[in-house]
């Protein structure tokens, strides 16, 4: 459902600006699914899926997402985002 859209995605659970236990999504896309007329229907369906499916809201945990390129990482290199 998320190929070939998504590339790579990370997560982390941590603290959010108010302290709360919170998930934090680092997806990848591919560079097609990054172009501007494609991506906010891309990143809300990719969004939408995910929190669906794993249903975070139940578990009391807000979630948080950021969308890069695989070209903007390439560029980038962030290690964080290589996890």
């Amino acid at each position: 459902m998320l190929r070939p859209d998504v590339k790579r995605i990370m997560y982390s659970i941590e603290p959010d600006w108010t302290g709360e236990e919170s998930l934090f999504f680092r997806i990848i896309l591919s560079d097609p699914a990054s172009e501007p007329p494609r991506l906010y229907i891309t990143t809300r369906r990719i969004a939408k899926a995910i929190q669906k499916g794993i249903q975070a809201d139940e578990l009391g945990l807000q979630t948080y997402f950021s969308f890069r390129s695989e070209s903007e990482q390439a560029e980038m290199r962030d290690p964080e985002w290589d996890a």
